[in-house]
């Protein structure tokens, strides 16, 4: 008989870093925010993985 011991998997915990920012512009019509229809899960804001090393800043312009 297998004990429950012999069944557990040990992982090893990532922290990934993660940035979104929200870039909006005013206009006569009133505040606009930049985002995009993904084609299978619908609309999104621009967001992505910030690379290790570096600061949320460093990655701002990109």
């Amino acid at each position: 008989m297998k004990t429950l011991a012999s069944r557990v998997h040990f992982c090893r915990t990532i922290n990934v870093e993660k940035a979104c920012p929200i870039v909006t512009r005013a206009t006569k019509h009133g505040l606009e925010v930049l985002a995009f229809r993904h084609p299978s899960a619908g609309n999104q804001f621009v967001k992505g993985t910030i690379q290790q090393g570096k600061q949320p800043r460093d990655d701002e312009a990109h």
